[in-house]
């Protein structure tokens, strides 16, 4: 049963290359911005069936039977060259920090802030790019930046810094990052040292960056300034980078703040009533990866999000958790539910880090007409 869905994904991925070779803008777009589609295409029919079996066959292994590795990092080459100036646009056309003067970063906050949320959608957006062009953009807005890439998992985020504050920054996946895919796919649950269980991929990309490459102990030699003040340490991601983020919050052991945007669910119900972390959790609209994993798999595989819930709706509204509806397509509906209840493309669009400046924007602007 499980090898007869993966081969209709199969089907699948090789109708969008065909698509993909004939130039076809649309689709660059969809891969483009979301990575995780992929992942999607597999890993949905691994959540179908083991919803209804007790198969404990990893999702890379049922891959490794199905489908030709090699041919799909080739696949990933060329999509990366074919989509390079899409690539540009959307990344590294963007003004990052360009109204930091009129939206402060209030480093000292200790509670929800737009202004901060701003801040911190755009360091998780600016970590999807090359090291160069962060520490250039780091530099503009007057923080210091060291860059870290992991070689097993392919991971990367930045530490920045200034006298105030430290941000830790970390990528989401790659839409062309085959490696990334499989982060995404390994969704059983482990051990979590903090209490709890999390997505095994994404403690293992995590472990890479925070103790192989001493992400860790570099933030904590940061933490204290040349005055002897202790700065603020904010933990930030889009997508991948947001679960990544969760994870590094929770590790870090001393006070801290979390903003994600697009986050997956990242661990058990044990995990998220021991997360105690100051944390924000932003959600575009019909974003489809924040469906995932998707609920119709408990009691097999119970993910459950953490944080406090804040949801644009399409006309960039921002509500809270308790402001929103039980008829939630974020959380409650499901994944095959989001899908119905919209097109295709806007769950897919709606996850683009960009997106979620723009509207957060808005929501500034909105407020100081008000004032």
């Amino acid at each position: 049963m499980l090898e007869k869905a993966l081969g209709k994904s199969k089907k699948n991925l090789i109708l969008i290359q065909h698509l993909m070779t004939r130039n076809s803008s649309f689709f660059n777009l969809i891969f483009r911005t979301l990575r995780v589609f992929g992942f999607l295409l597999f890993s949905s029919a691994f959540y179908q069936v083991l919803a209804q079996s007790d198969q404990k066959q990893t999702a890379e292994s049922a891959l490794e039977k199905v489908l030709d590795l090699q041919k799909l990092r080739a696949m990933e080459k060329v999509y990366r060259e074919n989509v390079f100036a899409l690539h540009m646009r959307y990344l590294y056309r963007h003004k990052y920090f360009d109204d930091a003067a009129k939206y402060p970063f209030h480093t000292e906050s200790t509670k929800y802030d737009l202004n901060n949320a701003w801040w911190m959608a755009e360091f998780a957006t600016l970590s999807n790019t090359e090291p160069k062009f962060v520490e250039v953009e780091l530099n503009k807005a007057g923080f210091e930046s060291r860059f870290f890439r992991g070689d097993e998992t392919d991971a990367e985020c930045f530490v920045a810094w200034n006298e105030k504050a430290v941000i830790v920054s970390f990528r989401g996946t790659e839409a062309f990052g085959f490696t990334d895919w499989m982060t995404d796919a390994k969704f059983n649950l482990v051990t979590w040292p903090y209490g709890g269980r999390v997505h095994r991929g994404f403690r293992t990309t995590f472990y890479e960056l925070w103790i192989t490459l001493g992400v860790r102990n570099f933030l904590k030699s940061l933490v204290v300034g040349h005055s002897g003040q202790k700065k603020s340490v904010w933990f930030t991601g889009h997508s991948l980078g947001s679960a990544l983020a969760t994870l590094a919050a929770d590790a870090y052991g001393d006070d801290c703040q979390l903003y994600t945007y697009g986050s997956p669910r990242v661990g058990d119900e044990a995990f998220q009533a021991g997360f105690h972390r100051k944390a924000h959790r932003f959600v575009n609209d019909l974003d489809l990866v924040t469906s995932l994993p998707p609920t119709q798999i408990r009691p097999i595989y119970p993910y459950y999000h953490v944080g406090s819930l804040l949801h644009f709706d399409i006309d960039g509204n921002l509500r809270k958790k308790g402001e929103i509806s039980s008829v939630d397509v974020l959380d409650l509906a499901g994944f095959w539910d989001k899908i119905k209840k919209a097109a295709l493309v806007r769950i897919f669009l709606d996850h683009v880090p960009t997106f979620y400046i723009d509207k957060i924007k808005k929501r500034l602007e909105v407020a100081q007409e008000k004032n």
